[in-house]
């Protein structure tokens, strides 16, 4: 899978290299704002009986831009596929404290793991 970068863009300054939209998708009129997103992956969960029943996650990225400036580029988890199934507004920052108490929860339950070993699908 190809690495992503996060970036933001300024206005006018088009999409970031990551923002999956077709170009000229923002619509900032009315004071209002839109969004850059991406999805970066979908990974769908088998079900384990007794504790869930099938599953997906997904990881994504978005950027909230006004006419007058972009906002802060954040990743958003959603682990049910529902409207507020999820986790939006995640800073880079805050993403990593995740990724690295997943690292360790694994680790501590004996497996070995590295990035290379993801099975994630976009």
């Amino acid at each position: 899978m190809q690495s992503l970068t996060v970036d933001a863009v300024g206005v006018g300054g088009g999409c970031p290299r990551w923002c999956q939209q077709l170009p000229g998708h923002l619509h900032l009129r009315d004071n209002g704002g839109d969004f850059h997103t991406a999805l970066v992956a979908a990974i769908d969960l088998p079900a384990i009986e007794g504790l869930r029943g099938e599953a997906a996650v997904h990881l994504t990225l978005s950027q909230y831009v006004t006419g007058m400036t972009p906002g802060e580029p954040v990743i958003a988890l959603d682990l049910s596929g529902e409207e507020d199934g999820g986790i939006d507004g995640l800073t880079i920052a805050e993403a990593r404290r995740i990724a690295d108490a997943l690292y360790r929860a694994i680790a501590l339950l004996g497996g070995a793991w590295s990035p290379e070993d993801a099975d994630v699908r976009a």
